[in-house]
């Protein structure tokens, strides 16, 4: 935690006055009630409620730089990486920062599937399981154990940021009720695309979507 409040202060003394924003903390700021079922505005987001409430700060003095398929904010003011937003849009796609669920530092490209963002890949880190415990519970433990190190698609609902990483073990339970598609699954390469079918092909059985 030391190390993390260091880098944030590192960071807010490398940008300049007229790149700093001020922002008040509201605890009862409302969220506006929609479906989310269109890319954010364009712009740079601070936390998944700014997304929600569609409050982004202007990204004018930035950049995305793309490092195969690795995306990254460039702060062209301080030539530096900003690693502590919770995501940004360029206007055709949302770009959330996996750094606080995996060991890789960057943002990854999402698509929205049924009010979740779904990632393609993201490479977990087991040693990450404290973290995900602290910002989650219970919850956040059951997420790691059954996630491993290999790439894996992960899922963020649009509206409470929770994280589920797709792993065998977690496709198994969630298509359990649905013999066909559990099936399908288990007959199939299991591969990153297959598993968005599937998940796509899931939630228009449950939820007619």
């Amino acid at each position: 935690m030391k190390k993390v409040l260091q880098d944030c202060l590192t960071n807010y003394m490398k940008t300049s006055d007229a790149d700093k924003s001020a922002f008040v903390f509201d605890a009862n700021q409302s969220i506006k009630s929609k479906t989310i079922t269109d890319v954010p505005l364009k712009g740079i987001y601070l936390t998944y409620i700014d997304v929600l409430n569609g409050k982004p700060i202007d990204d004018t003095n930035f950049e995305i730089t793309n490092k195969k398929e690795k995306f990254y904010l460039l702060n062209k003011a301080t030539n530096s990486e900003e690693l502590n937003y919770y995501g940004f849009s360029d206007g055709e796609n949302f770009y959330i920062n996996v750094s606080k669920y995996a060991s890789s530092k960057h943002y990854a490209k999402t698509e929205i599937i049924n009010g979740k963002y779904y990632i393609e890949n993201v490479i977990y880190n087991s040693n990450n399981a404290i973290a995900m415990g602290a910002m989650f519970g219970l919850i956040g433990v059951a997420i790691a154990s059954a996630a491993s190190d290999s790439s894996t698609p992960m899922l963020i609902d649009c509206y409470r940021g929770q994280p589920s990483f797709l792993s065998n073990s977690e496709m198994k339970v969630m298509l359990s009720p649905y013999p066909e598609l559990l099936k399908e699954f288990k007959d199939g390469n299991k591969s990153s695309l297959e598993r968005k079918e599937i998940l796509k092909k899931y939630y228009q059985t449950t939820l007619g979507q």
